[in-house]
């Protein structure tokens, strides 16, 4: 199971808060109606980084940055 995705993967996936009934008002007053949209990453409060291993093309473990990868906090 893969637990967390590059920020840039995420950009490309539906928001879950985008497909609820209510409307969604963030902390600056401002707020998104007629989802679904994609995640915003870093920008939503809900975002985690996370530091883990992945394998890269040679399938060597390797370490990437908590400033790569992360995942949904809902």
């Amino acid at each position: 199971m893969k637990v967390c995705i590059s920020e840039v993967d995420a950009k490309t996936k539906t928001c879950p808060l985008s497909i609820s009934v209510q409307p969604v008002i963030f902390p600056d007053g401002g707020g998104r109606e007629g989802g679904p949209w994609t995640c915003v990453g870093s920008e939503c409060m809900a975002w985690r980084w996370m530091e883990t291993h992945i394998k890269d093309e040679r399938g060597d473990l390797t370490v990437l940055s908590g400033d790569t990868h992360g995942y949904c906090g809902l």
